[in-house]
């Protein structure tokens, strides 16, 4: 395949050219695709992917006529024929350029719109001019001064036109100013194409309103009604203004009020009827409506269906959608990255089209056909990126090793292994016996012996000749992976070491000695394994624990300690296959299946407040069998109108009043490392009855006489 373009510098050309450009030219012979587009930052990326050899000179000021051919002299023949093109030499190209905004006849040519692609000093020079036309302006320019935006903008505002671009603040819009702006951006939104990406989280049909008797109670719903009578509003204590309107259809009435809005009751007019948008309350013989939405007949026939969208304090989804309708008209000037190709043979909306049909939908046919289109995109988008992640992660090893025998390792062990572990490992030496980095994710439920897994794959890659380092999340889920590694681990001679951020300077100066001189086979730690000063001799492993409380960056700090480590993550959330495949594409995946002998189910129940003394009754009785509980809350202290459970006060005002004879003890995160492990010892030695704790033992449990674990507030989690 051969990859050409051609280059029209500083023109301005109207996109019915360049649709037509590509339309013609992907028709000749030999094409195999076609692009013409201006080359900004931000689509220069979206034509490399394409295949499109662009050169590094190519800047924001040139219009590129892009084709990928079969050979050489198709690609010159179709370049031919769309310089013709753009050069006007063709008449049925039925689009224009210009060399200069001066040259544009408004009365000629009825352009509204001109789109600037230039580098930011030629840029507001340009926008200038077309402002003054009366034309609204889309740029794509870099590095446009504040000084010269304010002015741009204060220009658009005075000839009533719009000055934006998918990169400019939403402060371009017409009624956004600085502290409008500062309420989108809590949203996530600070360019104009952010604002155009914000879709509505669900939509008010008016197209099926209820009769009043037929409404349900205390949802929102569309009531369609006619006005009967308008009595007038009146003035509440405290200064609070009620207006009323009494409504009806040919069975009920319904009563409507509302509070500080006199002009909402003005404009309705009697005998007219509307659909009135709210919530209905009271019963059959009195049904009310406080401060809905109204609509006339006709304004649903234009929009049948209002978008409701994600808001924020000061933030309505009313003042949301006015802002998103300034820029519906420019939809299409934001980048579509699939080719006219892909959207026919799936059937898909363009870019555009779907931006302007999520918004405001006609039917709901077509907001489904948005949706579609919409989603098909970022699964796309997202599926393309974690293949870029995969390629990118199929480097050569730096721990190259032999496929190691597991036998070893397994008759050293006091008991079986199941045969989900077995085939788990065989996986992961495999992996690790390649020529490329192992980038693997092992997922098992508590219980199903992940540890144990990695032990093997630790084992493993220190009888390579190589270090291992895991990293965990808590201080404590570290101390329980480090001594049980020991035990594992000791036998063969292989030393472990044991770094945490509430170690003391000495102990951790000698630690990191040992890292950096070999004399460490292993390393388990928190956070403190990815900072400053941690040396590994000879990393070859690096293994993650519990995943999911971890960033990608953190994975990556731990991983960049070495020249391309073998990276083994665990995760104990189940995912289903698919989902993995698709959160976790840059991981090859094992999972664990299955229980090791004599684990029984877990049991979970839902206990609301009326059962709740049941609850520390059966407390009671695993606690007299000899058996320990946890009971976990979400908070460390009490929040005003949080209606959580915080874990000082549960421990005095509930656990130790509804366990008054047990050894009740607390743990959260603001105790010292040393507070902290005395009250765990205390619990794991069976010294306490019941440990009160937030999710600082959230993962990594290892005591085996504690039975039963009560989540507080367990929709919070």
């Amino acid at each position: 395949m051969t990859s050409k373009f051609i280059i029209k510098r500083n023109r301005y050309v109207d996109s019915v050219s360049l649709m037509s450009v590509t339309d013609s030219v992907k028709k000749a012979d030999g094409i195999e695709n076609c692009n013409a587009s201006m080359v900004t930052a931000a689509n220069r990326e979206i034509l490399e992917g394409l295949g499109f050899d662009i050169p590094a000179d190519v800047g924001a000021n040139d219009l590129v006529v892009a084709v990928i051919a079969s050979d050489e002299a198709a690609a010159d023949a179709a370049l031919a024929l769309g310089q013709d093109l753009l050069d006007h030499k063709n008449a049925a190209s039925g689009g224009k350029t210009y060399d200069n905004i001066e040259d544009i006849d408004l009365d000629e040519d009825p352009y509204d719109l001109v789109q600037i692609s230039l580098p930011g000093e030629y840029a507001a020079a340009e926008a200038e001019k077309a402002l003054k036309k009366g034309l609204d302006v889309f740029m794509f320019s870099d590095n446009v001064s504040l000084e010269d935006e304010k002015r741009l903008k204060e220009l658009a505002i005075s000839k009533g036109v719009l000055m934006m671009g998918p990169d400019c603040g939403v402060g371009y819009l017409k009624g956004v100013g600085p502290k409008t702006a500062e309420r989108f951006e809590k949203l996530g939104i600070v360019t104009l194409a952010d604002l155009l990406c914000h879709y509505p989280r669900r939509y008010i049909d008016f197209t099926k309103p209820y009769s009043i008797a037929e409404a349900p109670t205390d949802v929102e719903c569309v009531v369609r009604a006619e006005v009967f009578a308008k009595p007038g509003g009146r003035i509440l204590p405290g200064g609070r203004r009620m207006e009323r309107i009494t409504a009806g259809d040919d069975v009920s009435s319904l009563e409507i009020t509302w509070f500080n809005n006199p002009y909402a009751a003005q404009k309705l007019q009697l005998g007219q009827e509307y659909y009135f948008q709210g919530i209905v309350t009271g019963g059959m013989l009195r049904r009310q409506m406080v401060n809905p939405q109204v609509r006339t007949a006709e304004q649903i026939q234009a929009a049948p269906f209002e978008a409701v969208y994600p808001q924020t304090e000061g933030l309505t989804s009313s003042a949301i959608s006015r802002c998103i309708r300034q820029l519906l008209p420019h939809a299409e000037l934001l980048p579509d990255p699939l080719p006219p190709e892909m959207l026919a043979k799936y059937r898909l909306l363009s870019k555009a089209d779907a931006v302007r049909a999520i918004h405001c939908p006609a039917t709901e046919e077509e907001a489904f056909a948005a949706r579609r289109r919409l989603i098909y995109e970022e699964l796309l988008v997202l599926q393309l990126g974690i293949g870029r992640m995969r390629s990118r992660g199929a480097a050569a090893t730096g721990a190259p090793m032999r496929r190691a025998d597991p036998a070893p390792f397994w008759q050293s062990l006091p008991f079986a292994p199941t045969g989900a572990q077995r085939r788990a490992v065989e996986e992961i030496l495999n992996d690790m016996a390649g020529d490329t980095a192992m980038n693997r994710l092992l997922q098992g439920d508590v219980g199903s012996g992940k540890t144990l897994v990695a032990a093997a794959a630790i084992w493993a890659c220190i009888r390579a000749g190589y270090q291992a380092a895991l990293l965990a999340p808590t201080e404590i889920l570290a101390t329980q992976h480090a001594e049980g590694l020991n035990r594992m681990l000791a036998p063969f001679g292989m030393r472990v070491a044991l770094l945490t951020g509430g170690m003391k300077a000495a102990a951790r100066r000698t630690t990191l000695a040992a890292i950096r001189n070999d004399e460490a086979d292993l390393v388990v730690g928190t956070h403190a394994i990815l900072s400053e000063g941690v040396e590994f001799a000879r990393l070859g492993l690096a293994v993650i624990d519990e995943q999911h409380r971890f960033g990608v960056r953190q994975r990556g700090a731990l991983a960049e300690k070495a020249a391309n480590p073998h990276l083994l993550v665990m995760s104990a959330t189940p995912i289903p296959r698919t989902l993995g495949l698709l959160i976790y594409g840059d991981l090859d995946i094992s999972i664990l299946d299955e229980l090791p002998p004599g684990r029984t189910p877990v049991k979970t129940r839902c206990i609301t407040g009326k059962r709740r003394r049941d609850l520390y009754r059966f407390l009671d009785s695993e606690i007299d069998k000899g058996r320990q509980v946890y009971l976990v809350c979400p908070a460390i202290e009490d929040v005003p109108d949080g209606g959580l459970n915080a874990v000082k006060t549960y421990y005095e005002d509930i656990a130790k009043t509804l366990l008054p004879d047990r050894r009740v003890g607390l743990m959260h995160g603001k105790l010292k490392p040393k507070e902290k492990a005395a009250v765990m010892e205390d619990f794991k030695a069976g010294r306490l009855d019941a440990l009160v704790s937030t999710t600082v033992i959230e993962v990594g449990v290892d005591v085996p006489n504690a039975t039963v674990m009560v989540i507080e507030n367990a929709e919070r989690y």
